[in-house]
C-alpha cells in the first residue's frame, strides 16, 4: 500500500515531482515484471506505438477504418461520441462484458470508481484537426514575424528566403511538416486509433494512479484482462489501455476486417502515409502565407533629376496554379527537403544529404513524386541515434548514464 505523504501534491516544484515519480515507478517496477503488457511508452520505440511502421515512417489511421464505440449496455460511455479502429472497438467490448459479468458475480467491487464499469472517457483523436491548430500558432508567429520586423517582399521567391531563414532556428524543436509532427511530442498517442482511455484523471498525479488503480483490489484482475483480450496498459497512465498489434488476441479480431491476418497486413489496411497527403497542401499552405505576409504596395525613396521622390512598388500576386506554373513542382520538393532535414535528429553530413537528394530526385525524374516522396522519408526517418530509441538509451547505459513495437509497411497511397 503506498503512503499518502509520500505523494501530497500541491506546490511542490520539479525535483519533488521526479521524486514522486521515481517512488511511482518503484511502486509498480514488480507488477511490470510479472504482468508483460504492463507496458512504458515513455522508452525506446514505444514512444512512437501506432504513429511509425516497422521502418520508422511516420503513418496516421485511415478515418476510414474508425467506428463508434458502444459497450454492453449502451449507457457507459460518456456523452461525446469516442471512435478507434474497428477491430479495437470489438476487443473492447468484449473486455467491458468481461467487467460486467465479474460484477454481476459479485467477483470484483460493483462501486469501484473505474475498474468496474469500464467507461470510455477518451478515445481517438484527429490527427489534422490537431496539426491544424499547431499550423495555424506556426502561421501566427511568422506572419507577426514579418510584421515586427518590417520585412518586405516583392515576389514569392523574397518571401522562400526570408520564411526559410525564419523557421529554420525553430525546426528541430517545433515541427513543422505533418510528417514531422506525427512523430513529435506534439502528437498524442490517441491518434493511433489504437488508444482508449477509462479515466479522466492528471497524468501527473500520482497519487491517484496508486489509489485508484495499483491498489485497487481489481487491478490485476484489469491487467490480466486486458492482456487476454490483446491490451497493453500504460505504466504511465494505468487508465489508458493500447491495443497490441503484434498479439494473437488482437490479430483474431481483426481477421474479421483483414485478410491474410498478421501485423504487416493490418498496418497496410489501416493506415496511411502522411508525407502524400501533405505536400499539396504544404504548396497551398505557403501560397496562402505569403498573401498575408506582403504589403499592400512598398515604398522607396528614389532621385530623379535631382529630385528625391517616393515610388511605389506593388507585390506580386499569384494565384495557386499561377505559382504552380512559375514556381515547379521540384522547388517545392527540394524546399520540404530542406525543411524535412532540419526537423529529424539524425545528422547528415553535406555528402550525405547530396547523395539523398541525388537519389530522391533521380527517382522523382524517373517515376514520380510518391515514390520521391517514399525514398527520402525512407531514409530521413532512419532512427539511428536519435534520443529516446533504443539504440540511444543503449549507448547511454554503456556510459553509465543508467522493449519494442515499430510497425511495418503500410499503405503508399489511397
Amino acid at each position: 500500500m503506498a503512503e499518502d505523504s509520500k505523494f501530497k501534491t500541491g506546490g511542490e516544484g520539479s525535483f519533488l515531482t521526479y521524486n514522486k515519480r521515481i517512488i511511482y515507478n518503484g511502486i509498480v517496477w514488480p507488477q511490470q515484471i510479472a504482468y508483460s503488457n504492463l507496458t512504458d511508452f515513455n522508452f525506446g520505440e514505444k514512444l512512437l506505438y501506432g504513429r511509425v511502421s516497422r521502418n520508422f515512417m511516420p503513418m496516421y489511421a485511415s478515418s476510414e477504418r474508425l467506428s463508434g464505440l458502444k459497450d454492453v449496455n449502451a449507457a457507459l460511455v460518456t456523452s461525446n461520441q469516442q471512435l478507434a479502429l474497428d477491430f479495437v472497438i470489438d476487443a473492447f467490448k468484449d473486455l467491458q462484458f468481461q467487467f460486467e459479468k465479474k460484477v454481476a458475480n459479485n467477483k470484483i467491487d460493483p462501486n469501484h470508481k473505474f475498474l468496474s464499469h469500464l467507461r470510455v472517457h477518451k478515445s481517438y483523436e484527429d490527427p489534422f484537426e490537431l496539426f491544424a491548430e499547431h499550423q495555424k500558432t506556426y502561421t501566427d508567429t511568422i506572419v507577426q514575424f514579418f510584421k515586427e520586423k518590417n520585412i518586405k517582399v516583392l515576389n514569392f521567391k523574397e518571401f522562400i528566403n526570408h520564411f526559410f531563414e525564419i523557421i529554420q532556428k525553430s525546426l528541430p524543436t517545433i515541427p513543422f511538416t505533418f510528417s514531422a509532427y506525427i512523430k513529435s511530442k506534439y502528437c498524442p498517442a490517441n491518434v493511433s486509433g489504437l488508444v482508449i482511455e477509462i479515466a479522466d484523471e492528471d497524468y501527473f498525479n500520482d497519487l491517484s494512479k496508486i489509489q485508484n488503480f495499483v491498489d485497487s483490489d481489481s487491478w490485476e484482475f484489469f491487467l490480466n484482462a486486458c492482456s487476454s483480450y490483446g491490451f497493453m496498459v500504460d505504466k504511465n497512465i494505468p487508465w489508458r489501455i493500447v491495443a497490441d498489434i503484434g498479439s494473437d488476441e488482437m490479430l483474431k479480431y481483426s481477421s474479421n476486417y483483414i485478410s491474410p491476418v498478421n501485423t504487416n497486413s493490418l498496418i497496410s489496411s489501416y493506415y496511411e502515409r502522411p508525407d502524400i497527403l501533405y505536400f499539396d497542401k504544404f504548396v497551398l499552405y505557403l501560397h496562402n502565407l505569403y498573401h498575408k505576409v506582403i504589403l499592400k504596395n512598398i515604398s522607396h525613396l528614389e532621385i530623379c533629376n535631382g529630385r528625391t521622390i517616393r515610388r511605389y512598388v506593388t507585390p506580386e500576386k499569384y494565384t495557386i496554379n499561377e505559382l504552380k506554373s512559375i514556381f515547379s513542382e521540384k522547388s517545392f520538393l527540394k524546399l520540404y527537403f530542406d525543411i524535412r532535414i532540419l526537423e529529424e535528429e539524425k545528422q547528415f553530413s553535406d555528402s550525405e544529404k547530396s547523395r539523398l537528394y541525388t537519389d530522391s530526385f533521380s527517382v522523382y525524374n524517373i517515376k514520380d513524386l510518391a515514390d520521391s516522396l517514399f525514398v527520402f522519408e525512407n531514409i530521413v526517418n532512419q532512427p539511428f541515434d536519435y534520443r529516446g530509441s533504443l539504440s540511444y538509451n543503449v549507448a547511454r547505459s554503456k556510459k553509465g548514464h543508467g522493449d519494442k513495437l515499430v510497425l511495418p509497411n503500410f499503405r503508399r497511397q489511397k
